[in-house]
C-alpha cells in the first residue's frame, strides 16, 4: 500500500517569510542577525527574500541565532535549547497522532508489526512512517526497526 498526500503549497510559508517575522517581532534587525551570524547583511536579506537557498545548517544557525536575542545568559542557551527541542517533539507527536488514540492503540498491541502498524495509521488516516517516527520516539521500536515504512519527502 502506497500512500500520497498531495501538498497544498498555499498552505505553506516561505521560510524567509519567518525569519524576517519573527526578527520583526523580537525588534531584531537584518543588520543584527547578520553581525550575529558574521555574514554580510546582503547574504541575509537574500535569504529572507528567497533568493539564496536556506539549507537546513544555515536554518539552524539562524534558529540559534536569533534564541540569543532573548536569553538571558550565553550559559542559559543549552538549557532553552533542549527544553525548546522537547516542547516541539511533544507538540508535534500530539498534533500527527491524537493521543487518545494512540494510548488506546497501544496499550492493545503486544508487538509492534508491519501490519498492526499500517493498519493503525489507515484508522486515523496518516503515513505509517509517522507511526513508526512516534514509536521509536517513545522508545517502544528500536531505531532500526521498520525504517523501511518511512519514507523521504522532498519539496522542490
Amino acid at each position: 500500500m502506497r500512500f500520497s498526500f498531495p501538498l497544498d503549497r498555499s498552505l505553506l510559508s516561505p521560510p524567509g517569510d519567518t525569519i524576517q517575522e519573527t526578527i520583526d517581532a523580537l525588534g531584531m534587525t537584518q543588520a543584527e542577525l547578520a553581525q550575529r551570524m558574521g555574514r554580510p547583511k546582503e547574504k541575509i536579506n537574500e535569504l529572507i527574500k528567497g533568493k539564496a537557498p536556506l539549507s537546513m545548517d544555515t536554518a539552524g544557525e539562524v534558529s540559534f541565532r536569533i534564541s540569543l536575542k532573548n536569553t538571558p545568559n550565553p550559559g542559559a542557551i543549552a538549557v532553552w535549547l533542549r527544553i525548546g527541542e522537547k516542547e516541539a517533539d511533544n507538540f508535534a507527536a500530539n498534533m500527527l497522532i491524537p493521543s487518545l488514540s494512540y494510548e488506546r492503540w497501544k496499550l492493545g498491541v503486544t508487538f509492534f508489526g508491519t501490519e498492526i502498524i499500517r493498519q493503525f495509521a489507515q484508522e486515523i488516516g496518516i503515513h505509517p512512517g509517522i507511526v513508526v517516527g512516534r514509536l521509536q520516539f517513545d522508545q517502544l521500536l528500536k531505531p532500526a526497526f521498520h525504517n523501511d515504512l518511512k519514507q523521504a519527502i522532498r519539496f522542490d
